[in-house]
Protein backbone atom coordinates (compact mmCIF):
# COMPACT_ATOMS: atom_id res chain seq x y z
CA UNK A 1 0.00 0.00 0.00
CA UNK A 2 1.27 3.47 -0.95
CA UNK A 3 0.23 5.86 1.81
CA UNK A 4 0.08 9.58 1.08
CA UNK A 5 0.22 11.55 4.35
CA UNK A 6 -1.50 14.91 3.84
CA UNK A 7 -0.80 17.37 6.64
CA UNK A 8 -2.75 20.61 6.87
CA UNK A 9 -0.66 23.54 8.11
CA UNK A 10 -1.00 27.22 8.81
CA UNK A 11 2.07 28.78 10.47
CA UNK A 12 3.20 27.27 13.83
CA UNK A 13 5.58 25.15 11.77
CA UNK A 14 7.47 23.85 14.81
CA UNK A 15 4.49 21.48 15.14
CA UNK A 16 5.10 20.26 11.59
CA UNK A 17 8.70 19.59 12.57
CA UNK A 18 7.55 17.37 15.45
CA UNK A 19 5.29 15.45 13.09
CA UNK A 20 8.06 14.85 10.55
CA UNK A 21 10.23 13.43 13.34
CA UNK A 22 7.39 10.98 14.07
CA UNK A 23 7.05 10.08 10.38
CA UNK A 24 10.78 9.40 10.15
CA UNK A 25 10.55 6.83 12.96
CA UNK A 26 7.74 4.83 11.33
CA UNK A 27 8.14 1.08 10.90
CA UNK A 28 6.30 1.60 7.59
CA UNK A 29 7.41 4.77 5.86
CA UNK A 30 4.89 6.87 3.98
CA UNK A 31 5.08 6.90 0.21
CA UNK A 32 4.97 10.68 0.37
CA UNK A 33 4.30 13.62 2.65
CA UNK A 34 2.17 16.40 1.24
CA UNK A 35 2.09 19.67 3.17
CA UNK A 36 -1.31 21.23 2.49
CA UNK A 37 -0.60 24.86 3.32
CA UNK A 38 -3.46 27.30 3.91
CA UNK A 39 -1.28 30.35 3.25
CA UNK A 40 1.42 30.20 5.93
CA UNK A 41 3.70 33.22 6.30
CA UNK A 42 6.36 31.12 8.00
CA UNK A 43 8.72 29.26 5.67
CA UNK A 44 8.02 25.58 5.14
CA UNK A 45 11.31 25.27 3.30
CA UNK A 46 13.23 26.39 6.39
CA UNK A 47 11.72 23.51 8.34
CA UNK A 48 12.48 21.02 5.56
CA UNK A 49 16.17 22.03 5.44
CA UNK A 50 16.65 20.08 8.65
CA UNK A 51 15.42 16.91 6.93
CA UNK A 52 17.59 16.58 3.84
CA UNK A 53 17.68 12.77 3.55
CA UNK A 54 14.07 11.72 3.85
CA UNK A 55 13.10 8.25 2.60
CA UNK A 56 9.90 9.52 0.98
CA UNK A 57 8.75 12.30 -1.32
CA UNK A 58 7.77 15.70 0.06
CA UNK A 59 5.41 18.07 -1.75
CA UNK A 60 4.17 21.53 -0.79
CA UNK A 61 0.60 22.36 -1.89
CA UNK A 62 0.26 26.06 -1.15
CA UNK A 63 -2.75 28.35 -1.47
CA UNK A 64 -2.97 32.07 -0.78
CA UNK A 65 -3.99 33.25 2.66
CA UNK A 66 -7.58 34.31 2.14
CA UNK A 67 -8.84 33.28 5.55
CA UNK A 68 -9.60 29.80 6.88
CA UNK A 69 -10.02 27.51 3.85
CA UNK A 70 -9.35 24.05 5.27
CA UNK A 71 -11.59 22.20 2.81
CA UNK A 72 -9.81 23.69 -0.20
CA UNK A 73 -6.41 23.08 1.38
CA UNK A 74 -7.12 19.39 1.89
CA UNK A 75 -8.28 19.05 -1.70
CA UNK A 76 -5.12 20.79 -2.86
CA UNK A 77 -3.05 18.19 -1.05
CA UNK A 78 -5.13 15.30 -2.36
CA UNK A 79 -4.75 16.50 -5.97
CA UNK A 80 -1.00 16.05 -5.73
CA UNK A 81 -1.21 12.68 -3.98
CA UNK A 82 0.09 9.65 -5.87
CA UNK A 83 -0.68 7.04 -3.20
CA UNK A 84 -3.68 4.73 -3.17
CA UNK A 85 -4.48 5.53 0.47
CA UNK A 86 -4.80 9.00 1.99
CA UNK A 87 -4.02 9.80 5.63
CA UNK A 88 -5.08 13.32 6.62
CA UNK A 89 -3.69 14.84 9.79
CA UNK A 90 -3.44 18.23 11.44
CA UNK A 91 0.09 19.50 12.01
CA UNK A 92 -0.18 19.48 15.82
CA UNK A 93 -0.44 15.68 16.19
CA UNK A 94 2.37 13.34 17.22
CA UNK A 95 2.24 9.56 17.23
CA UNK A 96 4.03 6.26 17.82
CA UNK A 97 6.30 4.49 15.32
CA UNK A 98 3.63 1.89 14.42
CA UNK A 99 0.91 4.29 13.27
CA UNK A 100 1.19 3.77 9.49
CA UNK A 101 1.77 0.04 9.96
CA UNK A 102 -1.50 -0.19 11.92
CA UNK A 103 -3.33 1.90 9.33
CA UNK A 104 -2.21 -0.51 6.59
CA UNK A 105 -3.45 -3.49 8.62
CA UNK A 106 -6.83 -1.98 9.49
CA UNK A 107 -7.69 -0.13 6.28
CA UNK A 108 -10.65 -1.51 4.32
CA UNK A 109 -12.39 -0.43 1.15
CA UNK A 110 -15.62 1.51 1.70
CA UNK A 111 -14.57 2.54 5.22
CA UNK A 112 -12.63 5.41 6.69
CA UNK A 113 -10.41 5.16 9.77
CA UNK A 114 -11.07 7.61 12.59
CA UNK A 115 -8.14 8.63 14.79
CA UNK A 116 -8.30 9.88 18.34
CA UNK A 117 -5.78 11.90 20.33
CA UNK A 118 -5.17 12.99 23.89
CA UNK A 119 -5.21 16.78 24.24
CA UNK A 120 -2.41 18.06 26.47
CA UNK A 121 -1.96 21.42 28.18
CA UNK A 122 0.86 23.88 27.54
CA UNK A 123 3.07 22.62 30.37
CA UNK A 124 2.83 19.02 29.18
CA UNK A 125 3.46 20.07 25.58
CA UNK A 126 6.70 21.80 26.62
CA UNK A 127 7.84 18.73 28.55
CA UNK A 128 7.16 16.46 25.59
CA UNK A 129 9.05 18.76 23.21
CA UNK A 130 12.09 18.54 25.50
CA UNK A 131 11.92 14.78 25.17
CA UNK A 132 11.62 15.10 21.38
CA UNK A 133 14.82 17.17 21.31
CA UNK A 134 16.59 14.43 23.29
CA UNK A 135 15.48 11.84 20.71
CA UNK A 136 13.61 9.87 23.34
CA UNK A 137 11.14 7.14 22.39
CA UNK A 138 7.45 7.87 22.04
CA UNK A 139 6.72 5.67 25.06
CA UNK A 140 8.67 8.22 27.13
CA UNK A 141 6.40 11.04 25.90
CA UNK A 142 3.48 9.18 27.46
CA UNK A 143 5.11 9.50 30.88
CA UNK A 144 3.93 13.11 30.76
CA UNK A 145 0.29 12.04 30.27
CA UNK A 146 -2.01 11.37 33.22
CA UNK A 147 -3.35 7.82 33.44
CA UNK A 148 -6.96 9.03 33.50
CA UNK A 149 -6.43 10.78 30.14
CA UNK A 150 -5.17 7.55 28.58
CA UNK A 151 -8.15 5.72 30.10
CA UNK A 152 -10.55 8.34 28.72
CA UNK A 153 -9.04 7.89 25.25
CA UNK A 154 -9.56 4.12 25.48
CA UNK A 155 -13.18 4.62 26.51
CA UNK A 156 -13.68 6.83 23.46
CA UNK A 157 -12.35 4.05 21.23
CA UNK A 158 -14.76 1.54 22.79
CA UNK A 159 -17.66 3.96 22.30
CA UNK A 160 -16.80 4.28 18.61
CA UNK A 161 -16.70 0.49 18.32
CA UNK A 162 -20.21 0.37 19.77
CA UNK A 163 -21.35 3.02 17.28
CA UNK A 164 -20.09 0.83 14.43
CA UNK A 165 -22.00 -2.15 15.81
CA UNK A 166 -25.22 -0.13 16.13
CA UNK A 167 -24.75 1.34 12.65
CA UNK A 168 -24.49 -2.12 11.13
CA UNK A 169 -27.70 -3.08 12.92
CA UNK A 170 -29.44 -0.06 11.44
CA UNK A 171 -29.83 1.60 14.86
CA UNK A 172 -27.58 4.59 14.08
CA UNK A 173 -27.37 6.80 11.00
CA UNK A 174 -23.58 6.78 11.05
CA UNK A 175 -20.77 4.85 12.71
CA UNK A 176 -17.57 6.55 13.97
CA UNK A 177 -17.61 10.25 13.17
CA UNK A 178 -14.92 11.93 11.06
CA UNK A 179 -12.58 13.99 13.24
CA UNK A 180 -10.36 16.44 11.41
CA UNK A 181 -7.25 15.87 13.51
CA UNK A 182 -6.71 12.51 11.81
CA UNK A 183 -8.48 10.11 9.45
CA UNK A 184 -7.62 7.80 6.58
CA UNK A 185 -9.42 6.40 3.54
CA UNK A 186 -8.77 4.95 0.11
CA UNK A 187 -8.19 7.42 -2.69
CA UNK A 188 -11.09 6.00 -4.70
CA UNK A 189 -13.48 6.60 -1.80
CA UNK A 190 -12.29 10.20 -1.47
CA UNK A 191 -12.93 10.82 -5.16
CA UNK A 192 -16.27 9.03 -5.05
CA UNK A 193 -17.82 12.05 -3.27
CA UNK A 194 -15.51 14.64 -4.92
CA UNK A 195 -13.50 15.24 -1.75
CA UNK A 196 -14.22 18.17 0.54
CA UNK A 197 -16.84 20.77 -0.32
CA UNK A 198 -14.92 24.00 -0.88
CA UNK A 199 -18.01 26.09 -0.25
CA UNK A 200 -17.02 25.74 3.40
CA UNK A 201 -14.90 28.82 4.01
CA UNK A 202 -14.21 30.01 7.52
CA UNK A 203 -14.21 27.71 10.51
CA UNK A 204 -16.69 24.90 11.01
CA UNK A 205 -18.73 21.99 9.62
CA UNK A 206 -16.51 20.93 6.70
CA UNK A 207 -15.61 17.67 8.50
CA UNK A 208 -19.21 16.87 9.43
CA UNK A 209 -20.33 17.47 5.84
CA UNK A 210 -17.54 15.24 4.52
CA UNK A 211 -18.48 12.48 6.96
CA UNK A 212 -22.17 12.72 6.07
CA UNK A 213 -21.49 12.36 2.37
CA UNK A 214 -19.17 9.41 2.95
CA UNK A 215 -21.69 7.64 5.18
CA UNK A 216 -24.64 8.13 2.86
CA UNK A 217 -22.43 6.87 0.02
CA UNK A 218 -21.91 3.61 1.90
CA UNK A 219 -18.46 4.50 3.28
CA UNK A 220 -18.65 4.30 7.06
CA UNK A 221 -16.23 5.14 9.85
CA UNK A 222 -14.35 2.68 12.06
CA UNK A 223 -11.99 3.65 14.90
CA UNK A 224 -8.27 3.06 14.45
CA UNK A 225 -6.80 0.88 17.20
CA UNK A 226 -3.24 1.80 18.17
CA UNK A 227 -0.90 0.42 20.83
CA UNK A 228 -0.25 3.91 22.16
CA UNK A 229 -2.57 6.93 21.91
CA UNK A 230 -1.82 9.84 19.62
CA UNK A 231 -1.10 13.19 21.26
CA UNK A 232 -2.57 16.55 20.30
CA UNK A 233 0.00 19.21 21.22
CA UNK A 234 -1.29 22.30 22.99
CA UNK A 235 -1.78 25.59 21.17
CA UNK A 236 -4.00 28.61 21.64
CA UNK A 237 -7.32 28.48 19.85
CA UNK A 238 -7.47 30.46 16.61
CA UNK A 239 -9.49 33.70 16.93
CA UNK A 240 -11.55 32.60 13.91
CA UNK A 241 -13.27 29.90 15.97
CA UNK A 242 -16.66 30.57 17.48
CA UNK A 243 -20.07 30.52 15.85
CA UNK A 244 -19.61 29.26 12.31
CA UNK A 245 -20.95 31.15 9.31
CA UNK A 246 -21.25 27.75 7.60
CA UNK A 247 -24.03 26.47 9.84
CA UNK A 248 -27.00 27.35 7.60
CA UNK A 249 -25.32 25.91 4.51
CA UNK A 250 -24.42 22.74 6.40
CA UNK A 251 -27.97 22.18 7.65
CA UNK A 252 -29.36 22.72 4.16
CA UNK A 253 -26.96 20.20 2.64
CA UNK A 254 -27.52 17.67 5.42
CA UNK A 255 -31.25 17.79 4.76
CA UNK A 256 -30.56 17.02 1.10
CA UNK A 257 -28.36 14.04 2.03
CA UNK A 258 -31.10 12.55 4.19
CA UNK A 259 -33.38 12.73 1.16
CA UNK A 260 -30.75 10.82 -0.81
CA UNK A 261 -30.04 13.67 -3.19
CA UNK A 262 -26.56 13.98 -4.74
CA UNK A 263 -23.68 13.31 -2.33
CA UNK A 264 -21.16 14.54 -4.88
CA UNK A 265 -20.32 18.15 -4.01
CA UNK A 266 -20.25 20.61 -6.90
CA UNK A 267 -17.12 22.45 -5.74
CA UNK A 268 -14.68 19.71 -4.80
CA UNK A 269 -11.38 18.12 -5.73
CA UNK A 270 -12.23 17.78 -9.43
CA UNK A 271 -13.51 21.32 -9.86
CA UNK A 272 -10.63 23.62 -8.89
CA UNK A 273 -6.92 24.06 -9.48
CA UNK A 274 -4.34 24.87 -6.82
CA UNK A 275 -3.81 28.66 -6.52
Amino acid sequence: MKISVIVTVYNRLSYLRNMIICLNSQTKKPYELIIADDGSHESVQEILKEFSNLEYKVKHAYQEDKGFRLAASRNNGARQAEGDYFVFMDQDIIFDKNLLEEIEKQAKKSTYLKMRAIYVDEETKISIEKRIEKNENYEDFLLEIKDNEIEKNEKGYKKDKMYVYLYKLGLRKRAAKVVGLGFGLYKEDYYKINGFDENYEGWGYEDDDFGNRLTFSGIYGIPLKTKHPMIHMYHKEAPSKGKSLNEDYYRKKRSEYFKKKSLYCEKGILNKEVK
